[in-house]
């Protein structure tokens, strides 16, 4: 009976406890850690306020900051803001240096001049088996390194140009089928004939593809509208033994609404400057034409 009654007696005791509040709960003593002495309290004194003004100081531009310099890997950059990597390619442009690395690729500049040396016979024997680290940028580097891993692997190597209208991808191009035709021949002299002509072919099919599909711009005089993937064929030796333009992009809608100021596509204007005092049956064909003024199209 004592047990029951000592039960009974601490359920209740639990009951109450839970239906008092926090604050009125008495204090449980810890069995383990004694209670911390009671310590006076200290008033702490104020803290003494102080007023302090602050001037903003005047932005100076990355550019005026620090003065610009080249450098030919723009990963090694420590201003690598939109300032920053401007002021870096204007550094190279100043000093005729129109490459640069962003890692595996490369920047070109248009210098709008002829660089003397720079795609000559011995430029291209100098990026002749090197790697890229070891040399200053070009686009020889790209070249090399793609017609090396092409060699390497007996796998299909694809190089990506790209940019803006008259940042001269066209010219890129070339230079980069001249060095691998030139790269192909030094491995096997008596392939070189084959060589050259598979690289004629393919950069006298320029003009007539830029008639179809080069036009007058703001920017540029002969801008390329459309987009074409060249492609070179290897044997396992890495001679050439032929090419074809497999893809080509038309802007089809310049034929309509050309942009204010720019022209439709050359080959319209060709037409009828063709024609006139020629002496062919075709001569009288095309100027039989007419004026420019009498298509409304060209004439906008």
């Amino acid at each position: 009976a004592s047990y029951n009654m000592g039960i009974y007696v601490a359920r209740a005791r639990a009951r109450r406890e839970c239906s008092q509040s926090p604050q009125q709960r008495p204090p449980q003593p810890s069995p383990y850690f004694p209670p911390p002495p009671l310590l006076p309290c200290a008033r702490m004194p104020p803290l003494p306020l102080t007023t302090t003004t602050t001037k903003r100081a005047a932005y100076v531009p990355p550019s005026k900051a620090v003065a610009p310099k080249y450098v030919e890997d723009l990963v090694l950059l420590t201003n690598t803001t939109e300032d920053g990597v401007a002021c870096c390619l204007q550094a190279g442009f100043k000093q005729d240096k129109i490459y640069t690395f962003i890692g595996p690729v490369l920047v070109s500049v248009n210098p709008f001049k002829q660089i003397r040396g720079m795609y000559s016979a011995e430029t291209m024997r100098k990026y002749s088996g090197r790697q890229s680290f070891e040399l200053h940028p070009h686009v020889y580097t790209i070249a090399e390194s793609a017609y090396r891993a092409l060699l390497r692997s007996s796998k299909g190597q694809c190089i990506l140009i790209t940019g803006e209208s008259g940042a001269g991808k066209t010219e890129a191009a070339k230079r980069v089928m001249e060095y691998v035709m030139a790269a192909a021949a030094a491995a096997r002299p008596s392939a070189k004939a084959t060589g050259r002509e598979v690289q004629d072919l393919l950069l006298q099919s320029n003009p007539l593809l830029e008639a179809f599909g080069n036009a007058k711009t703001v920017r540029n005089e002969n801008s390329s509208r459309f987009g074409k993937y060249v492609e070179i064929f290897f044997d396992y030796q890495g001679q050439p033994l032929g090419g074809r333009v497999s893809k080509f992009l038309l802007e089809k809608s310049r034929v309509c609404v050309p942009g204010k100021g720019e022209r439709s596509f050359h080959i319209f204007y060709q037409l009828l400057a063709m024609g006139g005092d020629g002496g062919d049956g075709s001569s009288c064909v095309l100027h039989a034409l007419g004026e420019l003024q009498a298509y409304s199209y060209l004439a906008r």
